[in-house]
């Protein structure tokens, strides 16, 4: 599935998490609970990792063990440092 200027939806994720990646907390709304905040991210990002196996499954034609496995233990692991009490940025 492309968008009608001919960019795929995974190039368009990419994009954003590099945002992210880029931006990190600085992309908090004013107003916002910083914390409330990263750990509603942190609860995306544990999706996003969950929602790999069966974009790749679906993208491929193929099931992969060990995508799946390894995308299940990604979004346990950010799951739990969600869980973690976000701390302060560094710094």
């Amino acid at each position: 599935m492309s968008t009608e200027d001919g960019t795929n939806p995974a190039r368009r994720a990419v994009e954003e998490l590099l945002h992210v990646t880029e931006h990190g907390r600085d992309l908090c709304p004013p107003g916002r609970d910083p914390q409330e905040w990263a750990s509603g991210v942190l609860f995306d990002l544990a999706r996003v990792a969950e929602l790999l196996d069966g974009a790749v499954e679906r993208v491929s034609g193929r099931r992969n063990e060990t995508v799946a496995d390894n995308a299940h233990t990604l979004a346990t692991v950010i799951s739990a440092h969600r869980n973690l009490e976000v701390g302060r940025p560094a710094g």
